[in-house]
């Protein structure tokens, strides 16, 4: 029987994809892929019904020179760090991609928003966040920015969407949602197994 999984490097159509979206996070990202000597794989997993969307996975070159050799690479369906997915010709990061970004600092500051602990509660059952929830937050705020969201131990606990810049921010009540929670470490245990 062959294979429904399809377990490769990325091509040139999807690098480009996936490097347009680092732009809006960091402009060093390019020297995070050179000096850690990582390469993008993508899966496609035909056979699930539930995996609709190909997954991308950050894999050091050592994985990835074992993966080419190995025989049974027809049965890969992943390895290395789960790094997003891509969805109608767009990339979205996962969590576990924007803390290692986070780690390796290679994100934007001007990105993260920080949360009391009453917030974190809320944005770990996956709701927006509203102004009242906010600790800090960067004065370059612009709409539509991926933020990565911490909370007051400086842990990455989500990723949202700014739904306004800083200036608008300010004008707002306590009650205004500010972005929208994309993914948030609450999730796992939120989605069905």
């Amino acid at each position: 029987m062959k294979s429904k999984t399809n377990f490769r490097k990325i091509n040139e159509f999807e690098r480009n994809l996936i490097f347009t979206m680092f732009e809006n996070i960091s402009s060093n990202y390019s020297l995070f892929f050179d000096e850690n000597k990582s390469s993008l794989y993508i899966s496609f997993n035909k056979s699930d019904p539930n995996d609709k969307y190909p997954s991308v996975y950050l894999i050091s070159t050592e994985l990835s020179e074992v993966i080419s050799k190995s025989k049974f690479k027809a049965n890969i369906m992943s390895a290395g760090v789960y790094f997003g997915f891509v969805k109608n010709n767009k990339f979205f990061l996962s969590l576990e991609g924007a803390e290692l970004l986070h780690n390796f600092r290679i994100s934007n500051e001007n990105n993260y928003l920080y949360v009391n602990n009453e917030a974190e509660k809320a944005v770990l059952y996956g709701n927006p966040i509203k102004k009242e929830m906010i600790v800090n937050i960067s004065k370059e705020l612009k709409k539509e920015d991926i933020l990565l969201i911490f909370n007051l131990s400086n842990e990455l606990i989500s990723l949202a969407c700014s739904l306004m810049n800083f200036e608008n921010y300010l004008k707002t009540n306590p009650k205004e949602i500010i972005a929208v929670n994309l993914v948030d470490k609450g999730y796992y245990l939120r989605k069905r197994q």
